[in-house]
């Protein structure tokens, strides 16, 4: 594995770990008033407003999930074999541009 494919996969395993960390301190601090207290000084205060107080009063109850599908495709490099047969047909021949022909002159 190259060294900077190393470095990204650690990269997002921390930015993953740091994210937990942070959601599993925000739950800690809404059962906890003194921990809440202790990140925020006017946690007492009745219009103080947070990720804590917002989870503790029930405001973040409902999520809207979007599920999002990806599907793998071939890479551009790969020869894929064609179907029934040795016979390729042209790409400008199956558009059918030039089926009829040039313009005829009209002699003047």
């Amino acid at each position: 594995m190259r060294r900077s494919t190393r470095m990204g996969v650690f990269a997002r395993r921390a930015l993953v770990g740091a994210v937990a960390a942070g959601f599993v301190l925000t739950l800690a601090a809404t059962v906890s008033p003194g921990l809440h207290h202790h990140f925020h000084h006017d946690a007492s205060q009745p219009g103080h407003a947070c990720l804590a107080t917002s989870l503790q009063g029930g405001k973040c109850g409902t999520v809207v999930a979007t599920v999002v599908a990806v599907v793998p495709t071939t890479p551009f490099d790969e020869v894929i074999p064609p179907r029934g047969g040795d016979k390729v047909e042209s790409f400008y021949l199956s558009c059918r541009l030039l089926e009829r022909g040039p313009p005829l002159l009209l002699p003047s």
